[in-house]
């Protein structure tokens, strides 16, 4: 669809999709936001996680979560990595995967904020505390995801500079004759809220 418009000379503008070519892109950089939320969790005495990724995002590569983990200051275990749907049924169907798990991670990475909120909804039905006994956290900061109970730890993706940014390089384009392709990267960010906590030193298990 987007080659049969760039073919017709209109332009067009995609957030987070394929490079850029005769479009104008705009992608969001993870990196620096997930860097951060590994770094906050090890801060916490974390060394064992679960991640529960979002398929097909090829600009949000759970590779940096997976390998990152482990790799910024003192070792955590590698974790489990449940993947199933972006919904919030993905989270809780996940969580109640880890009742065969002998030992409960004491953090989960979730790759967007309902998959983070169905977790902590299924953790809740199985008398797991958030986030004394298991902290969670998201990514996206979406409108809700503040008032969840408890108020979401998330990375921000800086929503509203993109959709300038997106309007922006669409008017540059309809005023050129040209319409070259760009990239244009938007950093994100940690926002700590109540759903991590320091690591409880007793292990925990979920109940059946």
């Amino acid at each position: 669809m987007t080659s049969e418009l760039t073919a017709a000379g209109i332009p067009v503008v995609l957030c987070n999709a394929e490079p850029a070519g005769k479009l104008r892109e705009h992608l969001i950089e993870y990196e620096h936001g997930i860097t951060k939320r590994i770094q906050h969790v090890v801060e916490l005495g974390h060394r064992r996680s679960a991640v529960l990724p979002v398929p097909r995002q090829p600009h949000r590569s759970d590779h940096q979560e997976g390998s990152g983990v482990w790799a910024h200051g003192p070792r955590i275990e590698a974790g489990l990595c449940f993947g199933e749907n972006y919904r919030v049924d993905a989270g809780a169907s996940a969580v109640r995967k880890f009742v065969r798990v002998p030992k409960l991670p004491t953090v989960i990475f979730c790759g967007n904020d309902l998959i983070a909120m169905g977790a902590m909804s299924a953790l809740e039905e199985s008398g797991v505390r958030v986030p004394e006994d298991v902290s969670v956290i998201g990514i996206d900061d979406i409108f809700f995801a503040f008032l969840a109970r408890p108020p979401l730890t998330t990375i921000s993706v800086p929503r509203e500079q993109l959709g300038v940014k997106a309007f922006e390089s669409l008017d540059r384009m309809l005023n050129l004759k040209r319409h070259k392709g760009s990239n244009y990267m938007l950093e994100t960010d940690l926002v700590v809220r109540k759903s991590t906590a320091p690591v409880r030193r007793l292990s925990l298990k979920i109940n059946s």
